[in-house]
């Protein structure tokens, strides 16, 4: 007898354009409200983003003729880090599905003014970008002080069972319960809801009041076979979500994304060639190859999965706002990782290697983000052995010696309360 499906399962139900919505008909009863009028047309709208992409470009351009003149290392290292922010606003303005904040009032304005505005939006956009990316990539330097929680502990646990063990993607029984949004990411955001209103001031996201995730552990934890959730984690591979629109708690979908695709199709790198020891397959898809062996079908970018549940009260889908928020700052890391970007960055000469404090425990300190993209650089050639060793030290003593800033200054805050 065949063993009954699991609760929640995953299906390929097709392979689409990053812009697929779920094509269900509008009922006749309910009337279509008219475009927004204050959006300028598309093609306008086209030029504006293309107009911040330039004024971005330029940015980085300048700030790397600086560099190269500059005669202390320390400030170059400075400028890098700019650059690499300004490299996560760059893949936003060249999104199309990006809607940063303010642009299309561009439209509105006198045309001798457009410039100095589009440099305004650049400015926030950029402010933005590396807010959202320095919040999700401190979280390591938390886990010492904030374990997770028995619920968190439980759900890894529970989610897995929904499963039936399995990976949604692949059909392979060997999984982790991966975190949609890291909980110690959620412990650098002071105010969840404003990282979120940062987020939709780079894309249309939905508006919401409150956003936590005690209480929704469950909805939390996706289980991944371990290579997919290891290129997830290094923002190799996206899971874009897309609500179901007649059945949204009960079904819902995810299109896999490969960054490197991603950015070959919006301007900021080459179209990947495929590297099968990265690339994931899925076992339920089976295919024949020319030559007549049979194999399974790989998950390709596009590919779009419906998940279902048999039971939404009591075994829930993941949270679609986790999933978007995931989704929204993997394309701002997807701009730094680029391989343009990496160029910006490491092209130019390496920081003096003059880091002799010892660092306790460096695996909680290396910012991920700056970690992905010195092996990312290596792997493409743009830095040798010694120059990812060199790059790698250096990243890791800013991050400690901003870590022990920021502990003398709440221990100063802490002693100025206790003499008031």
């Amino acid at each position: 007898m065949a063993s009954p499906p699991p609760p929640i399962r995953g299906r390929f139900v097709g392979h689409h354009g990053l812009d697929w919505a779920p094509n269900e008909p509008t009922p006749a009863t309910i009337a279509v409200a008219p475009p927004p009028t204050n959006i300028p047309a598309p093609t306008a709208y086209e030029e504006l983003r293309q107009e911040l992409a330039t004024a971005i470009a330029a940015k980085i351009q300048a700030l790397k003729l600086e560099r190269n003149s500059a005669s202390n290392k320390s400030a170059q290292a400075d400028i890098n880090a700019e650059i690499k922010i300004l490299s996560a606003a760059r893949a936003v303005a060249h999104d199309p599905s990006s809607r940063p904040a303010g642009l299309q009032l561009v439209g509105t304005i006198a045309a001798t003014s457009v410039f100095g505005y589009i440099q305004l939006v650049k400015t926030e956009l950029t402010s933005n970008a590396g807010s959202c990316t320095g919040i999700w990539t401190n979280k390591k330097q938390l886990k010492e002080s904030a374990p997770r929680s028995s619920a968190n502990t439980k759900a890894q646990k529970e989610v897995l069972d929904w499963y039936d063990g399995r990976c949604p993607l692949t059909g392979v029984e060997e999984v982790d319960a991966a975190h949609i949004i890291d909980v110690q990411a959620t412990k650098a955001m002071t105010r969840p809801v404003n990282f979120w209103e940062m987020l939709r001031r780079m894309w249309p996201l939905e508006e919401i009041q409150q956003l936590g995730i005690a209480g929704q552990e469950n909805r939390n934890i996706l289980p991944l076979q371990p290579t997919a959730h290891r290129l997830w984690d290094r923002n190799s591979l996206g899971l874009r979500p897309i609500p179901h629109k007649t059945d949204p708690q009960s079904k819902m979908y995810l299109q896999v994304v490969w960054f490197n695709d991603w950015n070959a199709e919006i301007g900021l790198g080459e179209k990947r060639t495929r590297e099968t020891q990265a690339d994931l397959s899925d076992g339920r898809r089976v295919v024949e190859s020319v030559d007549g062996r049979i194999g399974n079908e790989f998950l390709c970018h596009g590919d779009v999965y419906e998940l279902s549940t048999s039971d939404y009260e009591k075994r829930r889908l993941p949270e679609i706002r986790f999933l978007e928020i995931r989704y929204a700052v993997q394309k701002l890391f997807a701009g730094q990782q680029a391989a343009g970007a990496l160029r910006d960055i490491f092209d130019g000469q390496p920081p003096d290697d003059d880091t002799t404090t010892p660092i306790p425990d460096e695996d909680a300190f290396m910012p991920a983000d700056w970690d992905n993209m010195i092996d990312d650089a290596g792997r493409l050639g743009i830095l040798d052995f010694e120059g990812r060793e060199v790059w790698k030290k250096h990243t890791l003593q800013i991050a400690y010696e901003q870590h022990q800033r920021q502990i003398e200054l709440a221990r100063s805050e802490s002693e100025g309360e206790e003499d008031d």
